[in-house]
């Protein structure tokens, strides 16, 4: 279990016998909550993808997200796996730092040839790892964790998951057969009535929570002799 440490929540235990083989090598990641993951994200992958390195995907959790369309974890998961097959795709907390590959390969790195078959453990190295990543998402270090940031520029068009579930909530499906790789457009049109519900649950879900928090805030403030404004500076600051 401690060799399968980073890829995820719930990982099983297993025999002394059914450990698997550990490949020590530099890899490619992309992160985020993808609600939805967009032809935006798809390029940032692409890119990845294109470093030759083993890639891995790390599927956030997001919160509070405007008009959220309330996706499983599980379900972007296997959305991102049906799209691009030669990625491994995990979830957690944390950016994986090993994980399992996802199909048989052949990595050279540095003059070193990797034979990796598929289920083997693959352990990111601190030296040579890469987490790309959009414009819009560059930290000011450049770093995160064990893993430089490669920044993927937007474009003077660069596309937004909070636009996108604007598009859904108004059930534009042209904008979405532009802006969604394949099958997340045929996975989004052809739920989209569920999906506006959701959004819909969802965010009066949210505004009961603000309307609470409105409440309480006005009442302390009028302890202190203080109209309550959401605007205005809290009087105890």
């Amino acid at each position: 279990r401690a060799l399968t440490r980073g890829m995820g929540e719930n990982q099983k235990w297993g025999s002394a016998g059914a450990l698997p083989n550990v490949h020590t090598l530099p890899v490619a990641a992309v992160s985020g909550a993808f609600s939805p993951f967009h032809m935006g994200h798809q390029k940032v992958l692409d890119a990845a993808q294109k470093s030759g390195l083993p890639t891995i995907v790390h599927v956030a959790a997001g919160k509070n997200r405007k008009h959220d369309i309330g996706l499983s974890i599980g379900r972007k998961s296997s959305l991102i796996k049906e799209g691009n097959p030669g990625v491994a795709v995990a979830s957690g907390s944390n950016l994986p730092e090993n994980f399992r590959a996802p199909k048989d390969m052949v990595v050279k790195i540095g003059g070193k040839t990797h034979n990796i078959k598929k289920g083997d453990v693959i352990q990111a190295t601190a030296e040579g790892s890469k987490l790309f990543v959009g414009s819009d998402r560059m930290s000011k270090s450049g770093v995160r964790g064990i893993y430089n940031q490669v920044e993927v520029p937007r474009g003077s068009r660069g596309l937004s998951a909070t636009e996108i579930r604007g598009d859904i909530m108004s059930g534009d499906r042209a904008a979405l057969s532009k802006k969604l790789p394949g099958n997340w457009n045929k996975f989004i049109s052809s739920n989209l009535g569920d999906i506006q519900r959701q959004q819909g649950m969802m965010a009066g879900r949210e505004a009961k929570k603000l309307a609470v928090i409105n409440e309480e805030k006005a009442r302390l403030w009028g302890k202190m002799g203080v109209p309550y404004s959401p605007h205005a500076r809290n009087p105890a600051l």
